[in-house]
């Protein structure tokens, strides 16, 4: 029996499509959208090569690609606006930096904390949502992946 060896996009693939498509599902007004952003968000991501790079963490990179392909792909009035993704919501400085897409000296600004307070925040928070099991939600979807030519 010959195993197929996982290329490392298709790795990261299964490891963070469900993440992604529930985000995707939370900003979006329905699933046919939510699909558009999942697509063109792992295009971008391939396409950057987030994970070949010496990126410091690949899911926050692609966190952001999803948020911003949702900004960019959806009217003003089709878009969720100052949207809370349930994956954040033990998570408010996440929250605040990804979803609202403020700059880190803003929200240090605002909250009266130094970067380095900042710092040890934003680690804790990641080390949290890192220990959160996400279900399975997406795995319907890899079939339209694999089908894709990135």
């Amino acid at each position: 029996m010959t195993l197929i060896k996982k290329s490392s996009f298709e790795i990261f693939y299964d490891t963070y499509s469900s993440m992604a498509y529930d985000m995707a599902l939370q900003i979006s007004p329905n699933q046919d959208v939510a699909e558009q952003i999942l697509l063109a968000s792992f295009q971008k991501a391939k396409h950057q090569n987030i994970i070949t790079r010496s990126h410091p963490s690949p899911c926050i990179s692609l966190i952001k690609i999803i948020i911003d392909t949702a900004h960019k792909q959806l009217n003003n009035n089709q878009g969720k606006t100052n949207f809370k993704l349930r994956q954040f919501e033990n998570s408010p400085m996440l929250q605040h930096l990804l979803c609202e897409q403020a700059s880190i000296d803003a929200h240090c600004s605002n909250n009266n904390i130094t970067k380095e307070e900042a710092a040890i925040k934003l680690r804790a928070e990641l080390l949290a949502l890192r220990n959160l099991q996400i279900t399975n939600i997406g795995s319907n979807y890899y079939g339209k992946l694999d089908n894709m030519s990135f």
